[in-house]
């Protein structure tokens, strides 16, 4: 969404107040790599909306979908504008031929034969029987809590795909909209109501001998542990990672900069949305206690011995970003500062919870 000052004119007169717009961008959607489609979105549910296009035009074949991620922009290795994602698959799936047209974000005869298609690809589901029209009101009530955008501007579509237990909701716009329902087994699902969470992982390893994050450790990899860690306290889990590092959750590369926490910090905070973010480095593998007593922002874990660690911490994300950016721009690297100006109550951890991971030993622990 984005803030626009209008005019409300009525019997009494006039007067100027901010309103809410809905915000259109276009989407590149590319699987494994390959172009399929630009369509017009609301962003917010792209991994979903990306993933669901893909299997509404059959372009699976019956494939999992091995990862979502944020491609480069225009500008090079680095540069992501958020407009360009890749579904992969592993190369599993045959090169998809390019939908090319006029890009169309309209509710007309492009979503129609949009539905009309996938009606044909799909087998039919075992009848459910009569519905309960009390239990329809619940699914559309429910379907509008999902749609925060819409009650903010009344101006933007939504679909909704739920089961007789559960209803998850996805804005978008009509057709875009539809994609994102159907994909929406995608992973971390956006909650208004509650904070982003965001994963570094963008670190070389130099001192553990490789990245740290496609370590393994009890079966899964440090930033899987840190994506698990944090779904359960957040509306959205998004890791920073490096270009050349292929990671096994859905991921933006590092924007170009410093290579330092504090610039993918800042990579993080510019795409996340929420007003306040958990931050976890995927190096503090027993971190996951101390993120449900971060319960306000700007907050950050401290060991017994008074040491802060500021990738386990919460913060307000628009105060954050602007601060992170001013220290970069003044030449500072270190996280402290940022600690400094945001003001961070610290939180009591113990010293197993922020763990760090440098060594391969460190593991062993």
């Amino acid at each position: 969404m984005a803030q626009a000052l209008v005019r409300h004119v009525g019997p009494d007169g006039s007067s100027s107040a901010p309103d809410d717009l809905v915000v259109e961008e276009p989407l590149e959607i590319r699987l494994d790599g390959q172009p399929v489609a630009t369509t017009m979105r609301s962003p917010g549910h792209d991994f979903e909306l990306a993933a669901g296009f893909c299997l509404a035009d059959g372009l699976l074949g019956g494939e999992p979908v091995a990862g979502v991620r944020y491609c480069d922009g225009p500008c090079g290795p680095g540069a992501t504008t958020y407009n360009t994602v890749n579904v992969r698959t592993g190369g599993r799936v045959p090169v998809p031929a390019p939908r090319l047209g006029v890009v169309s974000s309209s509710c007309g005869a492009c979503g129609s034969t949009a539905i009309d298609d996938l009606c044909l690809r799909l087998a039919p589901v075992d009848p459910l029987g009569a519905l309960d029209p009390a239990l329809v009101a619940e699914v559309v009530t429910a379907a509008g809590h999902a749609a925060p955008v819409f009650a903010r501007t009344g101006a933007a579509h939504a679909a909704a795909a739920f089961s007789l237990a559960t209803v998850a909701g996805a804005p978008g716009t009509c057709s875009a909209a539809r994609a994102a329902a159907v994909g929406a087994e995608a992973p971390h699902r956006p909650d208004p109501a509650r904070p982003d969470g965001l994963v570094l992982a963008g670190g070389r390893g130099a001192r553990f001998g490789r990245p740290k994050a496609t370590v393994v450790l009890d079966g899964l990899t440090l930033v899987e542990r840190a994506v698990t860690a944090l779904t359960p306290h957040c509306g959205r889990v998004l890791v920073v990672g490096r270009p050349d590092v292929p990671l096994p959750v859905p991921s933006v590369d590092d924007r170009p900069g410093p290579d330092c926490p504090l610039n993918a910090l800042a990579t993080g905070l510019a795409a996340l949305k929420a007003e306040e973010v958990l931050v976890l480095a995927c190096d503090l593998p027993g971190a996951g206690p101390v993120l449900q007593r971060l319960a306000a922002a700007p907050s950050v874990a401290v060991d017994p011995a008074g040491r802060v660690q500021p990738l386990c911490a919460r913060y307000p994300r628009a105060a954050a970003l602007v601060a992170a950016e001013e220290l970069l721009a003044a030449g500072t690297l270190r996280l402290l500062p940022l600690l400094d100006h945001l003001g961070a109550v610290p939180v009591p951890a113990s010293l197993a919870e922020l763990r760090n991971v440098t060594f391969p030993d460190d593991l062993l622990l």
